[in-house]
């Protein structure tokens, strides 16, 4: 449709200074203290910071923790904060929306992200022909907005949500765990990671209510298998099984409803190094 155009414009410019500073400090011949403060942004759409206004998403994250490598252990243990300021949004392509309204964008005020970081590592035997790596990471985090959606974004994730609702798709718990065999020319893994529930929208429903957006994202345990055999000084084959047991969950309700994980999967290949 040739009528079917716009000739509005419109011009601006912006601009962002995003520092950022980190330090590590020996306490011993096998701890470093680390930590760091750093600043993120994230930029509106054109249309919503020329049309609408829409402001900047700012972020200040913060970090502290310690490493310690000794008698063939690694061990990292680490704190964090961010602190958001209006996060910003978007419904485009969700739903009932209208297009400039999705266009524009939405920014949903305030959030606080804070948790903690867990990594040990480990490999028994590592002076044999055949050693056993090992490791364990976890993490804790809680994500939460501190006030409502002021205006507009109905169809948004955020949308609904009050101060201390559960910030979208940001589980609580994350578990990961493995053990393998490695050898000179080959070895074999097996890694299981474990997350647990989260939201689908800022209303925290278990349950779709308004929209098929609306609802629980799984939580669930997840196996994956690996192995290689090194052919040449350059070339080793791989393969392994995605999702061993199958495991069938929801990871996303956008756009319009859930969708499941990637069922199991084989595969193999070829690697190749120069």
């Amino acid at each position: 449709d040739p009528t079917n155009t716009r000739k509005s414009r419109a011009t601006g410019e912006t601009d962002a200074v995003v520092p950022g500073v980190g330090m590590t400090y020996e306490l011993s011949d096998t701890t470093n203290l680390f930590g760091g403060i750093y600043k993120g942004i994230s930029s509106p759409s054109p249309r919503g910071f020329l049309k609408s206004g829409k402001r900047w998403e700012e972020s200040i994250g913060y970090e502290i923790g310690t490493r310690t490598q000794k008698d063939g252990m690694s061990t990292e243990i680490a704190g964090f904060f961010t602190d958001y300021d209006e996060l910003t949004g978007s419904n485009a392509g969700l739903g009932g929306a209208a297009l400039d309204d999705g266009l524009d964008g939405t920014n949903a005020g305030a959030a606080e992200v804070y948790g903690i970081e867990f990594f040990q590592a480990y490999e028994a035997g590592a002076d044999n022909a055949v050693s056993i790596p090992l490791f364990v990471s976890a993490t804790y985090t809680s994500a939460t907005l501190d006030n409502a959606l002021s205006k507009g974004g109905g169809d948004d994730i955020f949308a609904g949500g009050v101060a201390g609702t559960d910030i979208p798709y940001i589980p609580e718990c994350k578990l990961s765990v493995g053990a393998g065999l490695s050898a000179e020319n080959w070895g074999l893994n097996a890694v299981g990671s474990y997350h647990s529930d989260a939201y689908g929208t800022a209303v925290n429903s278990e349950v779709p209510t308004a929209n098929a957006r609306q609802g629980k994202i799984d939580g669930g345990f997840i196996l994956d298998l690996s192995a290689h055999y090194k052919l040449s000084d350059t070339t080793r084959i791989i393969g392994g099984v995605h999702n061993v047991i199958d495991e069938v969950l929801t990871v996303s309700r956008l756009p319009e409803g859930p969708r499941v994980n990637a069922p199991r999967e084989f595969y193999i290949g070829f690697e190749l190094q120069w």
